[in-house]
């Protein structure tokens, strides 16, 4: 799912909005053409969502003609064809997310747009503050969590300091990132809950744009939805290997137990080729599931003994909290999966590791 934000500047791409007419394009060029294949290239999955700042439809710009009504479907607060500039969100006519009623009232209703998703449980807000009075809203959904992200034009960089000092929101972007070109300022910014997991964000900073004063800013929730999957059951093998692969981190999802690695092996057509992702284990049985780590660089001291400790997951990252392991061996025997490597912890020692899991389901490989 692909979120974005862009201020449009009324279709009169770097050209001052604010003067009369209220569309000010004094060379006619064709901005609304180069806003609509923005638009098309951030719109490509059923659930991906652009909310746009400035948008009018007026007797310069006639909106349907841009986003024909077969393809998109455009959300609103109020009638933008009798607003001089909304905040509108726009997605295929195929998706899933709904407009959402605002918990407060407003002066300024053309200022926001509430898009829910109901299947992904999640709720978005666009903002465009322009107004003191529009400014104290935004505090206020801040404080409230109006939504688990909230995002546009916030227009004041000293302002978008302030809102960063929310400890509910952390923002995607940096000051230092250019969003509003004529004054090299940041005055765009994504905040998302803190109770998304980073893990879940895929954010590349701003896209560079030439049909508005504004760039874009657009990132990726859950990016794994967009993978390559592969599936080894318990019957059949699949060309894919994660020998002298590095596991990033481990995490576990209800029943599925997820590796995030650096390196997926794949034997295609006579190929090697190695790309990152993650392995998913279903059907997990975590009672089973140990992480032996031991006392030794190779497992054996000097007399040809071992030593060591066996740690659930939560234990193992109690006592190794950044560690990263590489996978040396791996061993696939019907339901009974086992990972041997070294670990290595923030001091770079290394110890001999054994990862033993226990599924039912199948093993999923999602490659980037």
């Amino acid at each position: 799912m692909r979120i974005s934000s862009f201020n449009i500047n009324k279709f009169c791409g770097a050209y001052g909005s604010s003067l009369e007419p209220v569309y000010y394009n004094p060379r006619n060029v064709d901005f609304k053409s180069k806003i609509k294949e923005i638009v098309d290239s951030l719109l490509v999955e059923t659930d991906d969502i652009v909310f746009l700042q400035e948008f009018i439809d007026n007797q310069y710009i006639s909106v349907h003609r841009v986003f024909g009504k077969s393809k998109y479907n455009i959300f609103s607060n109020v009638d933008y064809k009798k607003c001089k500039s909304n905040v509108v969100a726009i997605t295929l006519k195929k998706s899933r997310w709904k407009k959402s009623d605002l918990t407060f009232e407003t002066e300024f209703p053309n200022k926001f747009i509430k898009m829910e998703h109901h299947d992904k449980n999640l709720c978005v807000l666009g903002v465009h503050n322009t107004d003191e009075i529009i400014r104290k809203q935004i505090n206020e959904c801040f404080k409230s969590k109006e939504a688990d992200i909230i995002l546009g034009d916030f227009n004041d960089q000293d302002y978008l300091s302030e809102l960063s000092n929310y400890d509910k929101f952390r923002g995607l972007m940096s000051d230092e990132v250019i969003t509003y070109k004529p004054v090299q300022s940041a005055i765009d910014q994504i905040f998302v809950s803190n109770t998304i997991e980073s893990t879940r964000i895929a954010f590349e900073e701003v896209i560079e744009t030439f049909a508005s004063d504004h760039n874009i800013l657009s990132f990726e929730l859950d990016p794994r939805a967009r993978t390559k999957k592969y599936v080894r059951d318990q019957i059949d093998n699949i060309g894919l290997s994660l020998h002298d692969s590095r596991v990033k981190k481990i995490e576990v999802n209800d029943d599925t137990l997820i590796l995030i690695v650096d390196g997926i092996c794949q034997y295609q057509d006579e190929e090697e080729t190695t790309s990152s992702g993650v392995v998913e284990f279903t059907k997990v049985d975590l009672e089973y599931f140990e992480i032996m780590v031991f006392d030794y660089p190779f497992g054996y001291d000097d007399n040809g003994s071992f030593t060591g400790r066996c740690y659930s997951l939560d234990e193992f990252y109690e006592n190794y909290p950044n560690a990263e392991f590489d996978i040396n061996i791996e061993c696939y025997n019907g339901y009974d999966t086992l990972y041997q490597g070294i670990i290595w912890d923030d001091e770079m020692h290394s110890l001999f590791i054994a990862v033993h899991i226990w599924n039912y389901g199948d093993i999923i490989y999602r490659i980037e």
